[in-house]
């Protein structure tokens, strides 16, 4: 929220159309965004996102990506090998692209298997390194992600 202005106001602000019967789950969405700007964990849980509308790969790789825990960072391999379709890494990184919702589903923690950030489509590559500094990730001389953290 910008000064004393509710989190709902702000929405409206935006998007006129908002309906006031969503305010509490878009309230606690913004407090838990607020927790993770002073440095602390997002503890909203999955089931408060509406995810059924999405294919079942995506919730897959993002559900896998919801449990990479702050300060640590995954690949994309890894998470490819974790949902048991070892060979997907690239269409992981295409369902994280498809992530509506960054930070709650941390997609910047998932780099590429030699350090390399990858993309962030919630922002840049610049985002994704600020993100990730913000948690406490490591990064070598050359800009890549030191593995072995997660």
């Amino acid at each position: 929220p910008e000064g004393n202005t509710d989190t709902f106001s702000l929405l409206q602000s935006h998007f006129p159309g908002l309906r006031p019967g969503s305010r509490k789950r878009i309230d606690k969405i913004g407090r838990q965004l607020e927790r993770y700007d002073q440095g602390k964990d997002i503890t909203c849980p999955l089931s408060e996102l509406d995810l059924h509308r999405y294919v079942e790969f995506y919730r897959r790789v993002w559900t896998e990506t919801f449990h990479i825990p702050r300060g640590k960072v995954g690949t994309y391999g890894q998470v490819a090998r974790n949902i048991s379709l070892p060979r997907a890494a690239r269409a992981v990184g295409m369902a994280l692209g498809k992530n509506p919702f960054p930070l709650i589903i941390p997609c910047h923690r998932v780099v590429k298997s030699n350090g390399d950030l990858g993309g962030f489509s919630g922002g840049g590559i610049k985002m994704k390194r600020r993100l990730m500094e913000k948690e406490g990730i490591v990064f070598d001389c050359k800009g890549k992600v030191k593995l072995g953290n997660r």
